[in-house]
């Protein structure tokens, strides 16, 4: 990640230097995302290329937990024996884990994000 230039950023973003504390950064390795939806269809579809059963639309209301470990998942409409979870609720990740009694110790925080066209570099 490097600081970004005035002259990189387009046209009205705000660049601040002098005498205050907000400037821009960019990281030229990121990908650009022409539409970010694609991304979690991506990562969707590669947990079903590797075996997951990924199940839309389908609230989990709980997690059951045998021993210290996941048994299985209580969705509205029905309850699914399994021996692994993978928590992927993004910024409610925490509430998640506390339907298994677990402690997940990170606070979710808003962050801001300029999408901006593909660059030459």
């Amino acid at each position: 990640m490097r600081e970004a230039s005035a002259g990189q950023l387009p046209d009205g973003v705000s660049y601040y230097r002098a005498g205050g504390g907000e400037f821009a950064l960019w990281c030229p390795e990121d990908v650009h995302i022409e539409e970010p939806m694609s991304l979690a269809r991506a990562h969707m579809d590669a947990c079903k290329l590797h075996g997951a059963v990924v199940l839309e639309n389908e609230p989990v209301v709980g997690i059951s937990v045998t021993d210290g470990r996941v048994a299985g998942v209580e969705t509205s409409g029905r309850s699914i024996a399994t021996p692994v979870v993978v928590d992927a609720a993004g910024g409610w990740m925490r509430q998640v884990a506390e339907l298994a009694e677990a402690q997940v110790p990170v606070a979710p925080v808003r962050h801001r994000l300029l999408i901006t066209a593909p660059t030459a570099d």
